[in-house]
Order: structure tokens, then sequence, then C-alpha cells
């Protein structure tokens, strides 16, 4: 989205414009960059890490350690961590060019911000949240049922004020259909600057070269929850995944947008809704195990979404194996789920980040 709204901004402001991003995952976060930037060779003195904004940034991120243990963290940490980021912006800010070349950003010059599921929020006046679903409304839903084993009711009741305060801290607030809470009939926007998007991702191009069919192993970043995955790097099929650091072949990583490849016969996948979208979006069977204990609720309420709306096949690996499972699943792509043709009609298009990047430059441009 970023990417998007700086290159409208420079076409209609005439000047160059930049992209700051705090520096949170290290070494992997830049090559994913210039991977992403590798077809925009201008985009290499345009977009800025700041290990600064990452390193107030990093403490306050689900890391897959155990939810409550976190949240006790977010509680303990999070106003010394807004107020670090308060004074950081008030002075020069160092960064990093995908090229390695170092540059300051003098106060003030970071003029719009753009969000995915924030957890502190910048006081810039131009900021933009989008999530898949308010994490405030995922923890009410949590406290109003209490369905989920092993929560401690308790933390998440306080640390719903702070979450709310993050939330209101916004200019407007996009949330994406579907979406983790999308099970809930006649939900209410829950700020009068909410608007309803497309998925928040970009329409996927079909990769062009050749490759044995196989099944798609999305594996996410977030280190603690990597046993989600033991069984599904073992299976007997061909399998193509992200990860790179299980010592595969070349030639079985590849990024995500391989989903859309016709090759990859099915996704096997944690229930986070960039895989879903794009699964769906290019009619590829997606797999995804249950909850685990300890994982962000917000998995389980995702689950319980897709189940609704039939999206995805939800594996319990306490019933059977995960390749007896995949075996009882659809192979091959299909049709895209009915949802979306819906959406479609609705918002005219089903690039959410499009939709939203007209509204953001518009809304900076025209603003007073």
């Amino acid at each position: 989205m970023a990417r998007r709204i700086r290159k409208q901004l420079e076409l209609r402001l005439g000047e160059p414009v930049g992209i700051v991003v705090p520096w949170v995952y290290g070494d992997d976060q830049l090559r994913i960059l210039r991977e992403e930037a590798s077809e925009e060779p201008n985009l290499w003195h345009r977009v800025f890490l700041s290990p600064e904004l990452g390193d107030v940034i990093r403490p306050l991120l689900f890391s897959g350690e155990g939810f409550n243990e976190e949240l006790i963290t977010f509680l303990r940490i999070y106003k010394k961590q807004k107020k670090r980021l308060e004074d950081l912006l008030k002075f020069s800010l160092r960064t990093i060019d995908l090229n390695g070349e170092d540059l300051r950003f003098e106060s003030g010059s970071i003029q719009l911000e753009v969000t995915r599921n924030p957890v502190v929020s910048t006081g810039v006046e131009f900021s933009y949240y989008s999530s898949v679903s308010y994490c405030s409304a995922i923890f009410e839903e949590l406290l109003q049922h209490k369905e989920v084993a092993g929560i401690n009711y308790e933390l998440v009741a306080k640390a719903v004020l702070d979450i709310r305060e993050i939330e209101a801290d916004f200019r407007l607030h996009f949330q994406p259909f579907p979406r983790c809470l999308s099970f809930k009939k006649n939900s209410q926007p829950l700020f009068e600057t909410e608007q309803e998007t497309p998925p928040l991702i970009s329409l996927p191009k079909v990769p062009k070269e050749n490759l044995e069919r196989g099944v798609y192993v999305s594996v996410s970043g977030i280190p603690g929850v990597s046993s989600l995955y033991k069984e599904a790097l073992r299976l007997p099929q061909t399998i193509f995944t992200n990860d790179r650091s299980r010592g595969l072949v070349k030639g079985q990583v590849y990024s995500p947008q391989y989903i859309a490849h016709p090759s990859v016969d099915q996704v096997f996948a944690r229930a986070a809704w960039n895989t879903i979208w794009l699964a769906n979006l290019t009619g590829t069977p997606l797999v995804c195990p249950d909850h685990m204990q300890g994982d962000h609720p917000e998995i389980f309420f995702n689950l319980k979404s897709i189940s609704k709306m039939n999206l995805a096949y939800i594996w319990d690996s306490q019933k059977t194996s995960l390749a007896e499972f995949l075996a009882e699943v659809p192979s091959g792509k299909q049709k895209t789920p009915e949802i979306y043709e819906e959406t479609r009609k609705r918002f005219g298009t089903l690039d959410g980040l499009d939709y939203c990047v007209k509204i953001i430059v518009e809304d900076f441009l025209h603003a007073g």
C-alpha cells in the first residue's frame, strides 16, 4: 500500500517521496523488500529502514511465545514504548536505504502514515489504519464468550482500553471483507471513520515457469508457531514453501505469490488473512491447522469465519494425519468462493490496496 501511495503522490506533487519502514525483522526483512523492489530500481533510493523505529515496535509484536506472557509484556511496556516513539519523531531519524546507504529524516518530514494491525500510534496527523479486525473487538469477543482455552481473561480485560486508545488515534479506518470477525451477524462500525474494503492484497499474477505439481506450505514469520509446519514439510508430495530456514533446495523455495501457479494444487497455512485471500482468489484449496493453544486468539476467530464461509478446510491433528486429511481435500485449481464475486460487485474491484490508496491520496491532498 505504501509503495502505491508513494507513486501516486510523486506524480501528483511532482517531487520525490520516500517510505520509512521500521526495521523489525533483520536481514530477512531487507531481503524481502529488495525482492519486492527488484522490478522498480528507483525504489532502492526511496525505501528506508529505521533500526530505531524497529527497536521501539519489536517488543510489542506477537512472536508466538505464548499469548498470556506476551500480553503481560505489552501491558508492562506499552506506555514506555509509545513515549520512546514520540521522542524519536521529535528529532532526526537515522535510516538506511535498500542500497545500504545512510540518510537522516528531519523532524516533521514524516507527514503520512499507513499501518496494518498497528501496536502503537505515532500521532502523525495523516495516519491511516487497517487491520483484519480491530484487536480491541477481538478481545471483547474473547471476554463475551470465553471460548478459547488457556487465556488469562483478566489480562485481556486490562488490555482492551489501551488497545482501543491506539485504534482511535487514526484519521480513517479500513476494514477488509472477509476478515477475522466476519462470522458475526449484524456487526456495526467501531468508528465513524471506518470504511469497509475488498481484501487488502494485490490481485495475484500467475507465474509462468514450469513446476512439478505439488503443495505450497506457507510458513509464518512468527518463530513461536513453527511447530505447526513440521508434518506439512515432511509430506511425500513435492513441497514448495517460502521458508528458507529448513535447508531446502532452491527449486522448492518460492514467494507466496507462487500459490497462483497452476501446478500448486493445495496450500497449507496458519489461518492468517493474506494467505486465506491469496489461496481463495487463485482458486487453490486451502488447508489450515486448528488453533494451537498459546497462539493469538485472532487465529481462533479467523478459523470460525473461514469455516462459516467455506473458505478453507480445517485440519485437526488429533484426529487424523495431514497426509490422510489432504487426500480428502480437492486438489488443483477450483472456482473462487462465491463470496468474492459478491465482494467484487459491491466494491467494483477485489484489489483492496488500490481501493484504499485512492481514498488516502485524495484525503491527504485535499484535507482542509
